[in-house]
């Protein structure tokens, strides 16, 4: 009698990992710029340089760019003062190996901009690192036996349909387009936000189809204004042994 046994692949979605960090840097007004005497808004972002999966850890390595909009001595003069900041998070994934396949996602949760003097100023912002790993493993299924009826001897055949997540793909996507945005005054700060409309499951394949919202924020006749803009996008991601209905 002969077993026969069939290895599939899966995919162990760990506990979602998360980590702050607070960062600061001291600013020095140009000398080619005006005196600085009053912060109006600031804004930062965060740029993702590398990210390293490590035994029970993600390495996460990057910049918060900031940036404040400030009022000079004299009035409906403005000038933006802009900081880089270099950061590394190690965010703990118990169960992550070198391996594994992890979701990062970098958002600012807090941002602020003081002035100590009217040629310095003190640039701060709150992060979070936010982790989903998927930890990939060899599952070993035995099937069915073979071999010949004898006398006192059944063969016994049991199907087992197993639910697990078979394939983790990672791409990265660029959409673009020209924007109008007339005379609307001077664009500060924007933010996008990728949404998913549509998704299609072929063989061997997805179809994804959404947009990117950006929102923006601009200045004008001394007030602040926001705009949303949409830019369309669609995208194939190759998937090994994909079937309709997955």
């Amino acid at each position: 009698m002969e077993l026969i046994q069939n290895s599939y692949e899966k995919y162990t979605v760990l506990p979602q990992a998360e980590q702050q960090k607070e960062v600061a840097l001291e600013v020095i007004v140009p000398d080619t710029q005006a005196d600085v005497y009053s912060v109006l808004t600031s804004f930062a972002v965060c740029q993702v340089k590398q990210k390293t999966l490590r035994q029970d850890c993600v390495l996460v390595e990057g910049t918060v760019e900031l940036e404040a909009f400030c009022q000079e001595e004299e009035e409906d003069h403005w000038q933006t003062i802009r900081g880089s900041i270099p950061f590394t998070m190690e965010v703990e994934a118990t169960g992550c190996r070198e391996d594994s396949i992890a979701q990062l996602r970098v958002e600012v949760l807090r941002c602020d901009a003081q002035i100590r003097n009217p040629r310095k100023l003190q640039l701060q912002a709150q992060v979070a690192a936010y982790v989903q790993v998927y930890q990939k493993e060899a599952l070993l299924v035995t099937e069915t036996a073979t071999g010949s009826e004898e006398e006192d001897v059944q063969i016994l055949c049991d199907t087992v349909e197993l639910d697990f997540i078979r394939m983790v793909t990672e791409k990265k996507l660029v959409a673009a387009d020209e924007l109008q945005i007339g005379s609307v005054g001077r664009l500060l700060h924007y933010h996008v936000d990728w949404k998913q409309e549509e998704q299609r499951v072929l063989a061997g394949k997805v179809m994804l189809r959404g947009s990117a919202c950006v929102q923006t924020v601009f200045f004008l006749e001394g007030q602040l204004r926001q705009q949303e803009y949409q830019i369309p996008f669609s995208q194939v991601v190759e998937c090994e042994g994909l079937e309709p209905g997955d």
